[in-house]
């Protein structure tokens, strides 16, 4: 099997998924509103997560990204709302529009030294990014670790809402802590 197809899985019972090496792609929807999903091991063949794969997946605690994910799409895991911690792979490209937006409970996010741009989309796939909103509303988000230095996250372009209704306003480097715009309509 290569990919999940969309809605595969949707409004499931599934407690637990782990997903093998073969697949590389998970489609639209595949585990959207599986309300009782409280883990997911990516296999590490996968590229791409498609647009709210596993939105509203609210028991959701544990989620491992492999290192390979490319992409993940649209409102991805919006509404994950009993998820914890995040770390982002190297391999990322790509973090789409609103895909962590509601994670309230989430309090740690790991950013990589990859990423160029925070708060807008960027097609170029020399410039990985974080798109508008991706952490609205995580509420509980107090500490975001980036895996560079200063001087480098001083070179990430970040958009004013990037960072909407989250409570932190600093960002830990590996060689000191940088000071964010707190969101401010």
């Amino acid at each position: 099997m290569k990919s999940i197809g969309a809605h595969a899985f949707e409004l499931s019972q599934l407690t637990s998924i782990n997903i093998p090496d073969t697949v590389k792609e998970i489609g639209e929807r595949a585990f959207g509103q599986c309300f009782y999903l409280k883990s997911i091991s990516l296999g590490k063949s996968i590229e791409y997560i498609d647009d709210r794969a596993f939105r509203y997946c609210t028991s959701l605690e544990t989620l491992t990204i492999s290192e390979g994910v490319k992409v993940i799409g649209y409102e991805a895991f919006c509404g994950c709302e009993s998820l914890l911690s995040l770390t982002l792979p190297n391999s990322i490209i790509k973090l789409d529009l609103n895909s962590f937006n509601g994670c309230q409970s989430l309090t740690t996010l790991t950013i990589p030294k990859t990423i160029k741009r925070i708060g807008e989309v960027s097609f170029r796939s020399d410039e990985p990014s974080i798109g508008s909103s991706s952490f609205n509303s995580c509420k509980s988000l107090t500490t975001i670790n980036y895996l560079g230095k200063k001087k480098d996250w001083k070179n990430v372009r970040n958009i004013p809402n990037w960072n909407q209704f989250v409570p932190t306003n600093v960002v830990h480097c590996l060689d000191g802590d940088v000071e964010i715009e707190p969101y401010n309509p």
